[in-house]
C-alpha cells in the first residue's frame, strides 16, 4: 500500500475517537478524495470529518502529500500549519500528525497513525493521541475506496 495509490480517488468511512478508559468520546463519519498532480508530483487529498452528536460539526482539512528523497511520506496543511510525516512499516504505513504550536503559542495534541490494509479497497486507520508525550485518546477509523 502507498498512499499515493490508496488514498487517490474517494473513500468513506466511520469511526470512533475513545478515551484512556475505553470509553467512546466522539463518532464519526469521514469522506475524503484524492487527486494526483503529475505536475507537483503530489497528491492533493481533502478531508471531511462529520462528528455525530448532539449538535453536527464537521472538521475539513487539505493536505498535499508527496514522498520525499529519503522515502519518507509527508503532508503538509498550509492553513492549520499542521504536518506529517510517515513510513512504510511492512504493509502498514505508519505516520506522525501533528500541529506543534497553534497561533499565540498554545501547544497542540500530536496523532500516531497506522494504517493497515484489510483488503485492497478497504483500510483500518488506528491512531494514538498524544500530548507532550502522555496518551490522551485513541483513533479507530474504518476507510473503503469508492469506485
Amino acid at each position: 500500500m502507498t498512499p499515493e495509490v490508496f488514498l487517490s480517488g474517494r473513500l468513506t468511512g466511520f469511526g470512533c475517537v475513545q478515551g484512556l478508559t475505553g470509553k467512546v468520546l466522539r463518532r464519526y463519519t469521514v469522506e475524503m478524495t484524492g487527486v494526483w498532480s503529475d505536475e507537483h508530483r503530489a497528491l492533493h487529498l481533502d478531508e471531511a470529518y462529520t462528528y455525530i452528536g448532539r449538535e453536527q460539526e464537521v472538521f475539513r482539512r487539505s493536505w498535499v502529500v508527496h514522498t520525499d528523497e529519503q522515502g519518507y511520506v509527508v503532508g503538509y496543511d498550509a492553513h492549520q500549519a499542521a504536518r506529517f510525516r510517515g513510513r512504510l512499516d511492512g504493509a502498514d504505513l505508519r505516520m506522525i500528525f501533528d500541529r506543534p504550536v497553534r497561533p499565540g503559542g498554545r501547544m497542540e495534541p500530536s496523532q500516531h497513525v497506522r494504517f493497515v490494509e484489510i483488503t485492497p479497497n478497504q483500510v483500518m486507520m488506528v491512531g494514538r493521541v498524544t500530548f507532550l508525550g502522555l496518551p490522551l485518546a485513541t483513533t479507530h477509523s474504518a476507510l473503503t475506496k469508492v469506485g
